[in-house]
């Protein structure tokens, strides 16, 4: 038998070469842009993985870019811990909703939501450019009314599907203060 026969947990190893590709390509997507998800949870359901498997291990490997940058943020002092207890809090009951949502889902049920959700986002971003300068003059949100509104969806987002929550969150922070306040303190 071959190595490139070998087959593990019904898989072959030529699966999981392509999905170490994958991974590789979509997270240095991720780190660059984001939305690195995009790419790793269609190829992992098309991999066999059920959707519940696939989120989780999007999910996994998000977590993952997500500490390093934290941990980058707040030791360059970008980012304050002790203000963003509640913002933390709120991100975290969301994604707790979201995630409880999904283990109690129809894998059929996210079978078809996956593809009409990917389209949602792709839309969401193709529109966005075009509506943010109207958005943005017309509706701002003070800490606590981002935490709870945008901080809570953007979890339960997260927890449920999760592909594009960073680039999302992004557009909203642009949207509701202002892409300069972003990058000048680096926190919201």
């Amino acid at each position: 038998m071959a190595f490139m026969d070998l087959v593990f947990f019904d898989i072959s190893i030529w699966v999981y070469l392509l999905l170490f590709v994958v991974a590789f390509f979509a997270g240095a997507i991720d780190a660059i842009a984001g939305g690195g998800g995009l790419i790793t949870v269609p190829v992992l359901l098309a991999a066999g993985l059920s959707p519940a498997e696939a989120l989780a291990t999007n999910k996994l490997q998000g977590c993952a870019g997500t500490v390093s940058a934290s941990y980058h943020f707040i030791k360059k002092g970008q980012v304050k811990l002790s203000d963003m207890w509640f913002a933390i809090a709120m991100t975290a009951i969301g994604a707790i909703s979201g995630t409880l949502l999904v283990s109690y889902l129809d894998s059929s049920l996210l079978l078809k939501a996956v593809p009409i959700i990917l389209i949602a986002v792709a839309i969401f971003f193709f529109f966005l450019p075009k509506v943010q300068p109207y958005i943005a003059s017309r509706f701002s949100l003070t800490n606590l009314q981002f935490s709870l509104i945008i901080g809570t969806g953007i979890g339960f987002y997260d927890g449920l599907i999760g592909y594009g929550n960073w680039s999302v969150l992004f557009y909203c922070v642009s949207l509701f203060y202002g892409v300069n306040r972003c990058f000048r303190n680096g926190s919201y």
